[in-house]
């Protein structure tokens, strides 16, 4: 009883430290899931749910926390590039791992991980722009409008509200954003910023408020928001008719970004505008046509 005391075998700490030797990482991950997921943003639980279920769990879920080590991480990070599933994917899905493992698991490890390919990132031109927001009509030529003078995120331009306008100072300010159709906050501490904007596309917002003074922007017939997909269907049917290559919302953003740069805009400016967190990022945003670059 002496030995067993020094050795404190008996305390309640051994206990638990003897009970969360035995954990499986499937009960680590239902621990995380109930009180560490449900804090994150909406599209984050979502995807890491989708971590969860298709990946992780099958993989590691009947394996205690103990024998999950670095040869095995590595192995189970090989099976996903036959599965076969892009970089990107693959290292949401690691990180999604790190988190429910936590730091100290990760820590001395040196996993390798797959490079994503480069590749140029679609954008839209000034011409092609203007066409997209020709061949709109309704509430879709101010979204799109919005989308090319602003360079908002899809879902920041879908949650405006008639409130978050200062025409008069020709100025938007980013509030929040949305998931599904409903409203979020915005993706980062960056996202909140004030966005200015031209006469141009103060007179579109002005036409299409009417005088509202609150509410949200942009509304379906039921009165809800649209959603982010059904807005990047929307211009991927306008892309089909006037015979221009696909592209997403993100395009705007890009174009937005690339135009600004070309104009000689600052970049402390374009980075504070589009809510980037850094001039790094900015960067991975610019296109220049080969008549500036020859120019």
């Amino acid at each position: 009883r002496e030995v067993l005391a020094e050795l404190r075998v008996n305390t309640a700490e051994h206990l638990e430290r003897a009970v969360q030797a035995i954990n499986t990482f499937g009960q680590e991950a239902e621990w995380w899931r109930e009180n560490r997921l449900p804090l994150m943003k909406r599209s984050t639980q979502d995807g890491m749910t989708g971590h969860l279920n298709n990946h992780l769990l099958p993989y590691f879920g009947h394996l205690p926390v103990t024998v999950i080590e670095e040869k095995r991480v590595q192995e189970f990070v090989t099976s996903l590039t036959r599965a076969p599933l892009g970089a990107h994917s693959i290292q949401n899905i690691i990180g999604t791992l790190r988190l429910i493992l936590g730091k100290k698991s990760f820590r001395d490890w040196n996993v390798a991980m797959p490079k994503p390919a480069r590749k140029e990132q679609r954008y839209f031109t000034p011409e092609e722009m203007q066409r997209i927001i020709a061949a709109s009509s309704g509430q879709w030529r101010v979204i799109f409008a919005t989308l090319a003078g602003t360079g908002l995120r899809g879902g920041e331009c879908l949650a405006l509200h008639s409130e978050d306008l200062d025409l008069s100072a020709n100025r938007i300010t980013v509030r929040r954003g949305s998931y599904r159709g409903q409203e979020t906050t915005p993706k980062t501490d960056r996202a909140y910023r004030a966005v200015s904007i031209d006469d141009g596309l103060v007179e579109v917002l002005r036409q299409h408020i009417a005088g509202r003074k609150a509410g949200p922007l942009f509304v379906q017939e039921t009165g809800s928001l649209f959603n982010v997909d059904y807005a990047r269907r929307k211009l991927e049917a306008i892309l089909k008719q006037l015979g221009l290559p696909k592209g997403g919302l993100h395009g705007f953003r890009h174009g937005r970004v690339s135009v600004l740069r070309a104009h000689g805009v600052p970049d402390t400016l374009v980075t504070a505008w589009i809510g980037h967190s850094s001039l790094r990022t900015t960067d991975r945003y610019t296109h220049f046509s080969e008549t500036y670059r020859k120019d």
